[in-house]
């Protein structure tokens, strides 16, 4: 239990022993660096709505939280997520015992091993704040977090907070009832915020996996090169599916690699996983910025 531990001197050193021992590069599929069978399998969570089962988000996470440890460690994920969720939507399931709501099962009525979880990562729905109506279920979501919090940190896991991105709407479209990028970012990035310093202030130790803000640096490096984060090409709008609200793989990818840096509080650059479909140039630099979103002080 408790094997996943974020930031600890004990994961860091294991780590640091790890990459001085190991000698070479994890190689995906067909190497010897398998998880090591004489280690307990870790297990984690994600709670969330179709932000979060896009391109399977959280198997993406798992395998680069593997890679990462060059296969020394492996992982078992689970989600809980339905389109158009709030985290008050699975909060009311739970409290209703619903039949699509597998939480009570993992949190209450499941055996000692299904209720076993060493990481639970929720994300809250997009539209809370990023649509000013919605300001007023702001405190409906900071309830729902607590609640879920308290019962992930019941199982002993620990807590992060998956940061929701914006969406890459045109804003010059007059039709789009959201602000730019960057503002809605902001208001999103604050929530995740509001919600972990809720956490906190109630004993649940909880982190915030910067994801949003790996968004926006996207951004903000196009605009830097010149370009125009709106343009069909730009590698902003590639992390978006069609729809432009949605991750494509890249984005999910990009989200998948700022949860394994935060969970580790180690560097993803040099870990050489991606999906199929991302070019190598173009997910060594997603692997560059969620660094840049999870450790900021170190740019």
């Amino acid at each position: 239990m408790n094997n996943i531990k974020v930031g600890s001197p004990r994961t860091l050193a294991i780590l640091a022993v790890i990459l001085l021992l190991g000698g070479i590069a994890y190689i995906y599929l067909g190497t010897s660096d398998e998880p090591d069978p004489s280690q307990p399998t870790e297990r984690m969570l994600m709670i969330g709505n179709s932000f979060t089962y896009q391109n399977n988000l959280e198997k993406m996470a798992e395998e680069l939280i593997e890679t990462q440890s060059l296969g020394r460690r492996a992982v078992e994920s689970e989600r809980v997520a339905f389109g158009g969720y709030r985290l008050f939507d699975h909060v009311d399931d739970f409290d209703e015992n619903a039949p699509d709501s597998q939480l009570r099962e993992f949190f209450v009525d499941g055996t000692p091993d299904v209720k076993d979880w060493d990481l639970v990562i929720f994300q809250e729905q997009v539209e809370i704040p990023g649509l000013p109506t919605f300001e007023m279920e702001k405190n409906r979501s900071l309830e729902s977090a607590l609640q879920l919090g308290q019962l992930a940190h019941e199982t002993g896991a620990d807590v992060m907070v998956l940061e929701t991105w914006g969406n890459a709407f045109d804003p010059e479209d007059p039709t789009n009832p959201y602000p730019e990028f960057p503002e809605m970012q902001t208001h999103l990035s604050v929530a995740a915020v509001d919600i972990v310093d809720t956490l906190i202030e109630n004993d649940i130790p909880a982190v915030i996996a910067p994801a949003g803000e790996a968004f926006l640096i996207v951004y903000n490096d196009v605009i830097s090169s010149g370009g125009n984060p709106y343009d069909e090409d730009s590698w902003f709008l590639l992390l978006f599916s069609d729809d432009l609200e949605h991750s494509s793989v890249a984005g999910s990818y990009l989200a998948a690699a700022v949860i394994a840096a935060t969970q580790s509080q180690q560097p993803i650059a040099e870990t050489d996983w991606a999906p199929p479909g991302i070019e190598a140039n173009f997910a060594a630099y997603l692997r560059q910025v969620a660094d840049r979103a999870a450790f900021p002080t170190e740019q």
